[in-house]
């Protein structure tokens, strides 16, 4: 999440970004400031288990919003 970007694309990109102690290897998603990181398989196995828990969670966040606009409640 500090970087802003998935773990994989920091490792391939921009290495040099990583502090000490951050791991060489993909675990971690982040899209629209919503991050989250699996570990216990292997590194794009992580990535992509992480991704799926993710990109539900913004899911659930836009079915969340239609909600609230089809029920006239605009207001957060």
């Amino acid at each position: 999440m500090r970087l802003g970007h998935d773990t994989s694309a920091i490792v391939a990109l921009c290495p040099w970004l990583l502090a000490d102690g951050e791991n060489l290897y993909p675990g971690g998603f982040y899209r629209l400031g919503i991050g989250c990181a699996a570990s216990g398989a292997m590194g794009r196995v992580d990535e992509a288990i992480a991704s799926l828990v993710g990109n539900t969670l913004i899911m659930l966040a836009h079915l969340e919003a239609g909600r609230r606009v089809a029920a006239e409640e605009m207001v957060i």
